[in-house]
C-alpha cells in the first residue's frame, strides 16, 4: 500500500478547500515502520487479538481524515479469476490507516468470494470465514499461489453454532464483513432462521466482544427495512426478509460502527452487468425493486471497508441504472462499445445521512431511541382500518375488481345471477375475501401505503381509479339484478343489463350529429377529469388542508 511505504499523501482533488489549506505531508519513518508492522503483523491471523496501543490511537486520531489526505491511487477491480472481461481502474481513497486486517463470514459464497478478492488486492491481510477447508482452497487456488496476494490470504473454519469458531475469527480483525446468507439449493425450513438471522446475530457478538473490530460491514438485501414490491416477495423464501431484519436492528443496537448494504436482485446480472448500468446507491427504504450484478456489490464493500469515516452508522440500498451514452447508442440503433468510467460510488455514498450513536447517554440520538413512540398492533390496525386510513379503499375496491370480472364471466358461462354465484360458492368466496382482505392488510400495517406501488403499469392512482370503477359498476349491476326483472318475471343477468347498455351507448353515439358528438365528448373529458382529480387528490387531503401526516 502506498501510505505503508512512505509516499507523499496529497490532498484530494474532491476538496479544494483542503488542497489549499494543507501542504503536502510525508509520514515520518517511525509511522511507516509502525503502519508496516502492524500490516505484516495481521497477517498472522491465527490466535492473538491484536489490541490497539494508546500511542496508535493517538497517531489515529492527528492523521487527517482518510477522505481528504489520502493519496488516490488507482485500484484495479477483479472479476473471477475465469472470467475474461477487461479490469476496469477504479479512483478509490487509500484505505483508512487504522484498518489492516478484514475478517469475511461466508467467504466461499458467490459475493463472498468477490468481495474477499477485491480486500486481497487492496493489499488488506484477509482472514475468510468458511465451513470447509477444501472448498475455500478450491475457489481461492488462483489467488493463493499468487505469491504476496496469497500471502495475505488465510482462513478459519466456522460454525455458525460454536461461538469459539467466531470468536476465534474475528479475534484481531479491524473490520468484520459478513455476507452471510441461505443457500438457495438447501431447502430448508429453517435456514433463513439459522443463518441469516441467528448465525449473523452471533457473527455480530462476537466482533462486539472481540474488542478489536472498529467496523462491521453488513449485506443483507432489498426489502427488510419496509415492505413493497417486488422486493418482499423473498419473504416467502421461509421469511428470509424478517430474519435479516433481525440482523440488521441487533447490529444497530449493538455499539458498533456499521455499515448495512441492501443490494438488489443478483440472480441474473453476470460480472460485465457494469458494463452497460452503472451502480447507484440510494437511501434505506427507497428502493423495491432492481438489479445488481455481485461484482459491483463487492465494489461498493470494499469502499465502505477503504472509507470508514464515510460509510459509518449508514444504511445503503444498492441498485443499478443504465448508463447514459449506452441508453444513447442503443436509441440510435449502434453497437454499445464499451468504455471504461468511474465505478466508484463513494460520492453517493457521502451524500447519505448517517445515524448517531443511540448507546451514548444523553445524545439526541439516545433520546430519541429511548422515548420513541412505538404504536401498539392494535392501534396500528385502528389506524389502518379507520375511514382516514388505506385499507378500506384498497380492500373494497381489490374485491370488487375481482368480484366484477368473476360474476360477469359465471353469467356468460352458465346463466348464474350474482346471488345465486354466491349462495352455491360461498365457502369459495369467503375464502378469497379473507384472501385479498389480509393479502391486503399485512403490508399496510408493516408501514407500506397504497401510494408506493410504482412497477411499471401497476401504479397506486391507476389501481385507485380502477377500484373506484368496479365498486361503482358492481353495486349498479348487483342492484340491477335485484330490483329488475324481465317481462316473464324472470332475473335479469348483470351481464345483459351490460350488454343492454353498451348497445344504447352505442345507438346514441350513431345517431349524434356533429354538434351532438362535440358535446357528448366534451361530457365524457368533463366527466373522466373529475374523476382522475378525484383519484389523484383524495377528499381527505383536501379536508385536512395538505396536512395529513400518512402522506409527509
Amino acid at each position: 500500500r502506498s501510505s505503508i511505504a512512505g509516499v507523499v499523501e496529497r490532498p484530494c482533488r474532491a476538496c479544494e478547500a483542503c488542497e489549499k489549506r494543507t501542504a503536502p505531508m510525508r509520514l515520518s519513518t517511525a509511522k511507516a515502520a509502525q503502519r508496516a508492522k502492524r500490516s505484516a503483523a495481521a497477517v498472522q491471523l491465527l490466535g492473538t487479538t491484536t489490541r490497539p496501543t494508546s500511542s496508535s490511537r493517538e497517531a489515529s486520531r492527528r492523521q487527517p481524515l482518510a477522505r481528504h489526505t489520502a493519496r488516490r491511487s488507482a485500484i484495479p477491480s477483479t472479476t473471477p479469476s475465469s472470467s475474461s472481461s477487461p479490469s476496469v481502474v477504479v479512483e478509490s481513497d487509500a484505505a483508512d490507516p487504522s484498518v489492516s486486517s478484514v475478517y469475511v463470514a461466508g467467504a466461499t459464497g458467490r459475493t463472498g468470494q468477490r468481495v474477499v478478492r477485491e480486500l486481497v488486492e487492496t493489499g488488506m491481510a484477509v482472514r475468510a470465514g468458511v465451513r470447509s477447508q477444501e472448498k475455500f482452497e478450491e475457489t481461492f487456488k488462483p489467488l493463493l499461489q499468487d505469491g504476496e496476494k496469497g500471502k495475505r490470504l488465510t482462513c478459519e473454519r466456522a460454525s455458525l453454532e460454536d461461538a469459539s469458531t467466531l470468536n476465534r475469527g474475528v479475534s484481531g480483525a479491524d473490520v468484520v464483513v459478513c455476507c452471510l446468507g441461505a443457500p438457495e439449493d438447501e431447502f430448508k425450513l429453517d435456514n433463513p432462521k439459522r443463518i441469516d438471522g441467528d448465525g449473523t446475530i452471533a457473527l455480530i457478538d462476537a466482533a462486539k466482544a472481540s474488542g478489536t473490530g472498529k467496523h462491521f460491514v453488513l449485506v443483507t438485501s432489498l426489502g427488510t427495512g419496509r415492505f413493497g414490491w417486488p422486493a418482499s416477495i423473498l419473504n416467502l423464501f421461509f421469511g428470509v426478509l424478517y430474519h435479516k431484519r433481525r440482523a440488521e436492528d441487533h447490529l444497530i443496537r449493538s455499539g458498533l460502527e456499521y455499515t448495512i448494504v441492501r443490494p438488489g436482485g443478483m440472480e441474473r446480472p453476470g460480472d460485465d452487468y457494469y458494463k452497460e448500468n452503472k451502480m447507484v446507491v440510494k437511501p434505506q427504504d427507497t428502493q423495491f425493486g432492481g438489479q445488481v450484478s455481485r461484482t459491483q456489490v463487492s465494489w461498493c464493500v470494499r469502499e465502505c471497508v477503504l472509507n470508514r469515516q464515510v460509510s459509518a452508522n449508514k444504511v445503503l440500498e444498492v441498485v443499478t441504472a443504465e448508463r447514459a451514452e449506452m441508453k444513447k447508442k442503443r436509441k440510435d440503433d449502434e453497437a454499445p462499445e464499451f468504455v471504461e468510467y468511474d465505478v466508484s460510488v463513494l460520492g453517493d455514498i457521502s451524500k447519505i445521512s448517517a445515524a448517531g450513536d443511540a448507546t451514548i447517554e444523553g445524545t439526541p440520538d439516545w433520546y430519541t431511541s429511548r422515548y420513541a413512540y412505538e404504536p401498539t398492533k392494535l392501534a396500528t390496525l385502528a389506524r389502518t382500518m379507520g375511514f382516514r386510513g388505506s385499507a378500506p379503499e384498497a380492500v373494497n375496491g381489490r374485491l370488487a375488481m375481482l368480484g366484477l370480472v368473476a360474476s360477469l364471466g359465471e353469467e356468460a358461462v352458465n346463466a348464474k345471477p350474482i346471488a345465486q354465484q354466491i349462495a352455491d360458492q360461498y365457502l369459495g368466496v369467503a375464502l378469497v375475501f379473507a384472501l385479498v382482505t389480509s393479502s391486503s392488510l399485512v403490508p399496510l400495517i408493516k408501514g407500506v401505503e397504497i401510494k408506493h406501488a410504482d412497477l411499471g403499469p401497476f401504479r397506486a392512482a391507476a389501481e385507485r381509479l380502477n377500484g373506484r370503477l368496479a365498486m361503482l359498476a358492481f353495486a349498479y349491476l348487483a342492484g340491477q339484478e335485484v330490483l329488475g326483472s324481465t317481462d316473464g318475471g324472470d332475473t335479469r343477468l348483470a351481464i345483459d343489463v351490460a350488454k343492454d347498455s353498451i348497445a344504447k351507448v352505442a345507438g346514441v353515439v350513431t345517431s349524434l350529429d356533429g354538434k351532438g358528438a362535440l358535446f357528448a365528448a366534451g361530457v365524457a373529458v368533463l366527466l373522466g377529469g373529475t374523476t382522475a382529480l378525484a383519484t389523484l387528490a383524495p377528499f381527505q387531503l383536501l379536508l385536512s388542508g395538505g396536512n395529513d401526516e400518512d402522506d409527509e
